[in-house]
């Protein structure tokens, strides 16, 4: 789902003939959220450019040309939990990731991933 901004209008024309109600409705579609940058922090031992090459929710860039840059809170819900999940597959059994969505002017948003590692474990012997 993108986040679009709509304007909606509702005219109302009764009829006293047929005692009923027309409703018309006029819907102005506004332009799609996109994402401006995507913001990492806390990540001390996972490089940031691979934990964006792992997640969906994409920025337009030079080598990143053909990006679809829609803002969609569900992809960033997924995109936490791919991080989690990246994380523990990791060693990182500990971590935790908090998002946050920073609304600017012109339709776009800035997209944080907060990332607490915690300790990495590893299994020496079995």
């Amino acid at each position: 789902m993108d986040i679009i901004i709509l304007k909606l209008n509702i005219l109302k024309k009764y009829n006293e003939d047929t005692n009923t109600v027309d409703l018309y409705f006029n819907i102005s579609e506004g332009k799609i959220t996109k994402i401006n940058k995507i913001i990492i922090n806390g990540n001390n031992s996972i490089l940031t450019d691979d934990i964006k090459e792992i997640i969906q929710s994409k920025t337009k860039s030079i080598r990143n040309i053909f990006a679809n840059n829609n803002y969609k809170p569900l992809n960033v819900e997924r995109d936490k939990y791919t991080i989690v999940n990246y994380y523990k597959n990791n060693g990182f059994l500990d971590v935790n990731v908090e998002t946050k969505i920073e609304y600017l002017k012109s339709n776009k948003v800035n997209i944080y991933f907060d990332i607490t590692e915690g300790e990495i474990y590893s299994i020496y012997h079995l």
